[in-house]
C-alpha cells in the first residue's frame, strides 16, 4: 500500500512538475515575442513618427523663409511640435524592461531539498515570467495609446502642410499685387542748371533771311 502510495505521489509531482514546464514554455514564448518582435517595432515607428515630423518642420522652414507665416502654417508648427512631444513621451517610458529572470542569485540554494523542489522552482521562474510579461505588456498599451494620438496629430499635420503649399503662390501674387499698390512713382527732381542745358540743347528753328533793299527795289 504504501509503494502504490508512493508511486501515485510521485506520479502525481511528475506530472505537476510537466504541466509547469509547459506553462513556463508557453510564457517564455510569449515573453520572448513582445521582447525581440512587439517592443522594437514600436519603437520604429515612434522613430518614424519623430523623424517625419521633424522632416516636415524643416520643409516648411524652406517653403516660408522669405514670406510671413499664414494662419494654416502656424497651426502646422504647432501640431508638429505636439507630436514630437508625444513621441518622446513614448519613447521614455519605462526603458528598463522586464526579462522574466529571478535575480536572487541565492534563490536555488534557499529551496527545500525534496520531491517538490523542482516543481517550486519551476512555479516561481512561472510566476516571474507571467509578472514580466504583464510589466511590458503595460508599457506597450502605454506607447500604444501615444502612438495613436500621436498619429492622428501627424496626419492633421501633414494636411496643413498640404494646404499651406497649396494656398502658397496665392498668398504670394496677394504680396505681389499689394506692394505693386503701396509703391508709388517718384518724379526726379530736375535742378535749374540741368533745366537751362536741356533748353540749350533743343534746337530752335532758323528764320529765314530778310532780302537786301536792292534786291526789293529789282
Amino acid at each position: 500500500m504504501q509503494e502504490e502510495k508512493m508511486k501515485e505521489k510521485s506520479l502525481e509531482v511528475t506530472n505537476y512538475e510537466a504541466n509547469l514546464k509547459l506553462h513556463y514554455e508557453a510564457k517564455r514564448k510569449e515573453l520572448d515575442i513582445l521582447l525581440t518582435s512587439s517592443m522594437p517595432t514600436q519603437l520604429s515607428t515612434i522613430k518614424t513618427l519623430l523623424w517625419m515630423n521633424i522632416v516636415m518642420i524643416g520643409l516648411m522652414m524652406q517653403i516660408f523663409r522669405s514670406i510671413p507665416l499664414t494662419t494654416i502654417a502656424k497651426g502646422f508648427f504647432l501640431l508638429s511640435i505636439v507630436s514630437i512631444c508625444i513621441t518622446l513621451a513614448a519613447m521614455l517610458i519605462k526603458r528598463v524592461k522586464s526579462y522574466g529572470v529571478i535575480d536572487d542569485i541565492e534563490y536555488a540554494s534557499k529551496l527545500h531539498d525534496n520531491e517538490w523542489t523542482v516543481s517550486k522552482g519551476l512555479a516561481d521562474m512561472l510566476s516571474a515570467a507571467h509578472n514580466s510579461i504583464m510589466d511590458n505588456r503595460d508599457v506597450i498599451v502605454q506607447r500604444a495609446k501615444l502612438m495613436h494620438i500621436a498619429t492622428w496629430i501627424t496626419l492633421f499635420s501633414i494636411l496643413f502642410l498640404c494646404l499651406s503649399v497649396w494656398f502658397r503662390p496665392i498668398q504670394n501674387e496677394d504680396i505681389q499685387m499689394a506692394d505693386e499698390k503701396t509703391q508709388k512713382p517718384i518724379p526726379s527732381p530736375i535742378t535749374p542748371e540741368v533745366g537751362k542745358l536741356h533748353e540749350n540743347s533743343v534746337k530752335r528753328p532758323q528764320e529765314a533771311p530778310k532780302p537786301k533793299p536792292s534786291e526789293q527795289k529789282k
